[in-house]
């Protein structure tokens, strides 16, 4: 998914954050078998990780510019 952003400051950690952001939401949504078996879940998983990757590419940094979950959350809302 492509997702709009304010502006891009800093590309540094969003590789990392999509990665984390996708870990995070897998292991709050019962695991890898639970969401490998449900597509919808899957969808919604890398939805989640695209906007923590496209959240942190809004900050400079590479750890300070990590997003919380609300924060990727409101980005998924606006977009």
């Amino acid at each position: 998914p492509v997702l709009q952003v304010d502006r891009i400051a800093d590309t540094t950690g969003a590789g990392d954050a999509y990665l984390a952001g996708f870990l995070h939401f897998m292991l709050k949504n019962g695991g890898i078998e639970m969401v490998r078996s449900d597509g919808e879940l899957l969808r919604r998983g890398v939805e989640f990780a695209t906007a923590c990757g496209a959240a942190t590419c809004m900050r400079p940094g590479a750890i300070g510019s990590q997003p919380t979950e609300a924060e990727a959350l409101a980005l998924l809302e606006r977009s």
